[in-house]
């Protein structure tokens, strides 16, 4: 394969070309899908899950042109360019800044009802004291958790009793499905501070979300407590996903990507349902806002860009590298779990806690009240 002289290049590198061209408009596709909701039109949304790989082969191909054809190269230089918000809101090199006595530190954590993530397993192990000594150990003034388990005879997390042991005293807590539900999982906020208002933000009689509001020493913060709608994977989906080579058939593929292709549109739908009912009520919350939780989605979705615009991203301010949430060994690594604050905070400091008591890991805040200018 040679360089190419000046009357074009040589075949192989066209074809190469091209691919690259496609490859870039998957890039733009991508950000695109940031933009329309997903309520109205989810068939563009799964493009933005794909934007790592997607960067990553485009870097690849920007080192092959820079040393075949240099010009070419800046095709994928300005795609990437181009999309420098979604770079960063996906990696950053934050100097780490030392916490102040008055620092706030915010803790979420998807808990999985307490159990590790083993498709395969017969008998999960319980994770609920390793989990509650993990909690401990961070010293947290509010801890938002999702998939809580509320009551379960073979756990002793009664809430109140969870709360003595982690050394938080004031907590509010709402079960996902409605009361006359048998289903005993749901969301709980934990807080040093008392609380002084609860609330909650249900679609189609789900509870997604609750609404705290805690008086600290020195404000009043309304904090958000999120689980946004899951893909909701079974067994047979992870399975399939982590041994697709070994499928028996291509009917076997086709019916496992559909159904796979199914569930994720119905969440992405989901979501941009729930989060017109959440920016709602932000934009009506007055004050401190701290909003934390499982979004289920990407820095690169609708979800992020409708949130970003309103808040800030604690990891944007103060996180480093590659702020990885959830990985599993068969699906791409993803950030999907968040710390976010009106402006009237700054984060110090934000770091993913690798622990794997969960299918994800738990993110944490240092956030500090900032002192108004007087106009």
């Amino acid at each position: 394969m040679s360089r190419g002289g000046k009357k074009g290049i040589s075949s192989p590198l066209r074809l190469i070309l091209w691919l690259n061209f496609f490859l870039i408009g998957s890039l733009l596709l991508a950000y695109l899908s940031s933009y329309i909701d997903p309520s109205l039109f989810p068939y563009i949304a799964p493009a933005g899950m794909g934007y790592l790989p997607l960067l990553l082969t485009n870097i690849v191909f920007i080192l092959f042109w820079l040393y075949f054809a240099p010009r070419k190269a800046l095709y994928s230089i300005l795609a990437i360019v181009l999309g420098t918000p979604v770079l960063l809101a996906h990696f950053q090199l934050n100097r780490r800044a030392d916490r102040t006595a008055g620092d706030l530190r915010i803790l979420s954590y998807n808990v999985r009802n307490f159990f590790n993530y083993l498709p395969d397993a017969t008998h999960p192990e319980s994770q609920e004291e390793k989990v509650r000594n993990f909690i401990k150990e961070q010293h947290p003034d509010i801890v938002c958790m999702q998939e809580f388990m509320l009551k379960d005879r073979l756990l002793v997390n009664d809430k109140k009793r969870f709360g003595k042991k982690i050394g938080l005293r004031y907590y509010y807590a709402h079960k996902y499905l409605n009361r006359k539900s048998k289903a005993r999982v749901g969301l709980i906020t934990y807080s040093r501070f008392p609380i002084v208002g609860e609330d909650f933000i249900e679609y189609q009689g789900k509870t997604f979300g609750l609404i705290t509001k805690i008086r600290t020493d020195k404000d009043t913060i309304t904090v958000y407590n999120l689980h946004l709608a899951s893909i909701h994977f079974g067994d047979d989906d992870y399975r399939f996903l982590q041994d697709i080579r070994k499928q028996n058939s291509k009917e076997d593929i086709q019916k496992a990507s559909g159904r796979i292709i199914q569930k994720m549109i119905k969440a992405f739908r989901i979501r941009g349902r729930q989060v017109a009912l959440l920016t709602g009520l932000l934009h009506q919350t007055s004050g401190s806002i701290i909003l934390c939780g499982d979004f289920n989605d990407t820095p690169l979705s609708y979800t992020y860009h409708e949130v970003s615009s309103i808040l800030k991203d604690s990891f944007c301010e103060a996180g480093r590298g590659l702020a990885t949430t959830f990985d599993l060994p068969y699906l791409p690594p993803a950030r999907i779990d968040y710390i976010f604050h009106s402006d009237d905070y700054r984060a110090t400091e934000f770091q993913v806690i690798k622990r794997n008591f969960s299918d994800h890991y738990p993110v944490q805040a240092s956030l500090y009240k900032t002192e108004k200018e007087e106009e």
